[in-house]
């Protein structure tokens, strides 16, 4: 179940990113790089904007960093990010460094479908096994 609801998903993150997984891996970790900001954390951008925290406290990596992270050659990673930035899906902020895009996620919504479809699907799964154990009891029918 697991192998058909990944394969689905990356199945339609290669085809959001013109057939390049790398590029998925790359988006990927310049945004837990602001999920893991200890400032930032859970801050989604509306929020950002909300509470008026200016850009330089927004957390930004480089392609050092997501050379290092990713594994991928450094030379690839730059290349990459170039495309990303071309199609509006990082940005280079002013003060340097490199941040996902303002409205990435509206963009990516397809994927972000497939993806807690595959989740919903894997959950309720897993709970009918643990409740066929005997592990966890059932649900309580309303």
């Amino acid at each position: 179940m697991w192998v058909e609801g990944f394969l689905t998903l990356l199945v339609e993150m290669r085809r959001a990113f013109g057939n390049d997984l790398d590029k998925v891996i790359i988006l990927s970790a310049i945004g837990q790089q602001h999920l893991s900001d200890p400032a930032l954390s859970g801050t989604s951008r509306a929020e950002l904007e909300r509470l008026d925290v200016s850009p330089a406290r927004r957390s930004t990596t480089n392609i050092d960093a997501l050379a290092r992270a990713t594994g991928i050659p450094r030379e690839s990673v730059r290349r990459k990010v170039n495309e990303l930035i071309a199609d509006k899906l990082v940005e280079r902020p002013a003060e340097g460094g490199l941040r996902v895009a303002s409205g990435v996620a509206g963009r990516l919504q397809a994927s972000t479908d497939v993806t807690v479809e595959m989740l919903d699907t894997l959950f309720g799964a897993y709970f009918a096994m643990l409740v066929a154990q005997g592990r966890i009891p059932p649900l309580p029918t309303p």
